[in-house]
């Protein structure tokens, strides 16, 4: 699976994030957040052995909080998976799963192979605004 393609986008949907002072940095995500993290991390940690090119870009919509905040909880949690160093990208203007879509379509390289990571039940609207997305792009 995947052998020929080189380069892959992990696009992890959603927020579940704690701005909490007194939370350390990897206890910020709900447990929703911590299963997508963690799914991704699986996931990419497969595609690093595999000597494959990863990227991960991950949603959290927190208006004013800190970058540098969000993306030390991110790094923090994948500091136990076993993902090595990966290129990390923050979409935090996206207010919902439409918006998700388009930020990680412009982000996700025409050469990578785009994997989304979400929830269950958050899958089947985000699989219908990347379809919608593709179908307006046609027509």
């Amino acid at each position: 699976m995947f052998q020929q393609e080189k380069a892959f986008c992990i696009a992890v949907a959603g927020s579940g994030f704690y701005t909490y002072k007194d939370y350390r940095p990897r206890s910020r995500f709900n447990d929703t957040m911590s299963i997508r993290l963690w799914e991704a991390a699986c996931v990419a940690s497969e595609l690093q052995k595999a000597g494959k090119e990863v990227r991960m870009v991950v949603s959290i919509y927190k208006p004013g909080f800190a970058s540098e905040k969000k993306e030390e909880a991110v790094r923090d949690f994948l500091r136990f998976t076993s993902v090595s160093d990966i290129e990390l990208i923050l979409v935090e203007d996206a207010r919902n799963s439409r918006e998700e879509v388009a930020a990680f379509q412009k982000i996700c390289r025409e050469d990578e192979v785009p994997i989304l990571v979400s929830s269950a039940s958050h899958m089947p609207r985000l699989m219908l605004c990347s379809f919608l997305k593709i179908w307006v792009e046609i027509k």
